[in-house]
């Protein structure tokens, strides 16, 4: 083969090659929250900035510091495809906007997933930095939260409110369609579907489904758009075997994780029903 058709093939596989690598992401951050039943987990960056990971096999513990590969899918969420524990820390920042305040927790959206972090009374000092915040942060509140982690939630210690925000982001799983009622967190919430906003195809109680909603008055939602994630996850079934380089980082039980397995994964559980707390939705309204 010539120098010239070389470099022709050399220059053709390139030219291949960026679009199966353009969506290729690699992240890092603080896990702060799981969901076992997504199969996911929550990274707060340096930043503060959120990141859903997608890696069902594995089991980091809350406040594992994780370096992640894997592949952007459309939304924000990260595929993994490895991961590797470089430490642990009971302490990260994280941004994110209020979806509800419940009576010890506060729900908030950030990085494609709804987190639940406990609330101490008196003990999260509120920072604003907003003249209209009097009454604390409501639903569309943008903020800061300084969270202290342990094995069996979070929980936030300072709160800086930034600003509002008309759309909120959310994800849950249908409890009816018609009423629209989507449970986040245990917590069931009704979604007004104005005309010409369509549902998803199909859509019945069960499904998860992922919304992009504007916030009212009263803490009421209208429904924006929406996204079926139940299709989402089908169409993606096949990588779901990925992430389990080093899932074996033991469970939720505290210690420090060292740069690679560490522990053993006993029960696997996870810390979500700790955030949960006990169906707490009769003090939300």
């Amino acid at each position: 083969m010539t120098r010239t058709r070389k470099a022709a093939v050399v220059a053709a596989v390139v030219a291949f090659s960026v679009p199966a690598t353009a969506h290729a992401a690699r992240v890092s951050g603080v896990v702060i929250s799981k969901d076992k039943t997504r199969g996911t987990f929550v990274l707060a960056g340096r930043s503060g900035a959120a990141t859903t990971v997608r890696a069902p096999r594995a089991h980091p513990r809350l406040g594992d510091k994780l370096l992640v590969d894997g592949a952007r899918l459309a939304g924000g969420m990260v595929r993994a495809r490895s991961l590797r524990v470089v430490g642990h820390t009971r302490h990260a920042t994280l941004h994110a906007v209020v979806v509800r305040q419940l009576t010890r927790r506060t729900l908030v959206s950030a990085g494609a997933s709804v987190i639940s972090l406990w609330r101490h009374g008196s003990n999260a000092r509120s920072l604003s930095m907003v003249s209209n915040h009097r009454r604390g942060l409501t639903a569309g509140s943008v903020a800061s939260f300084g969270l202290s982690i342990s094995s069996t939630g979070v929980t936030q210690t300072t709160t800086t409110a930034l600003g509002v925000t008309s759309n909120v982001r959310i994800e849950g799983h249908v409890v009816s369609v018609s009423p629209l009622v989507i449970s986040i967190e245990g917590l069931p919430i009704t979604i007004t579907v104005p005309g010409g906003v369509t549902l998803p195809p199909g859509l019945q109680p069960g499904d998860e489904l992922e919304l992009t909603v504007s916030v009212g008055a009263d803490n009421t939602f209208t429904l924006v758009s929406a996204d079926d994630q139940n299709a989402e996850e089908q169409q993606n079934a096949g990588d779901d075997d990925q992430g389990d380089d080093n899932d074996d980082q033991g469970d939720d039980d505290g210690g420090s994780a060292g740069s690679g397995p560490t522990g053993s994964d006993h029960g696997g559980s996870g810390s979500g029903g700790g955030d949960d707390g006990g169906g707490s939705g009769g003090g939300d309204d």
